[in-house]
């Protein structure tokens, strides 16, 4: 079972393990020094965000699922604008709507 938790920097206790046997027929037993968990210490990133009024056009416009061929790109005559797979912006897509609109289709 994968059960990840997160320790917050200002946490000074014991750190323990939640161990759950799924198995009924058979005991399960630890000996001294058995490595039974893992744990991963990770700096926490500090960020300045920075408002703008709008982003730069250039590559990861497709909106969610493009990657994975799930948007169609259409190249109409005005310039590119974002389809859904389920067939233009009708259908509720906001995202390609919202695309739509800033390029003037």
């Amino acid at each position: 079972m994968n059960a990840p938790g997160t320790v917050d920097a200002g946490y000074r206790g014991e750190i323990k393990v939640i161990v759950v046997n799924l198995d009924p027929r058979e005991t399960v037993r630890f000996e001294r020094f058995d490595r039974i968990a893992q744990l991963v210490v990770q700096q926490v990133e500090r960020v300045r965000f920075v408002s703008v009024a709008e982003l730069p056009l250039g590559p990861g416009r497709g909106g969610f699922g493009s990657t994975g061929g799930h948007a169609a790109v259409d190249e109409g005559k005005s310039g590119t604008s974002v389809q859904a797979a389920t067939g233009g912006t009708a259908g509720g897509n906001r995202y390609a709507s919202v695309v739509s609109d800033r390029e003037g289709q």
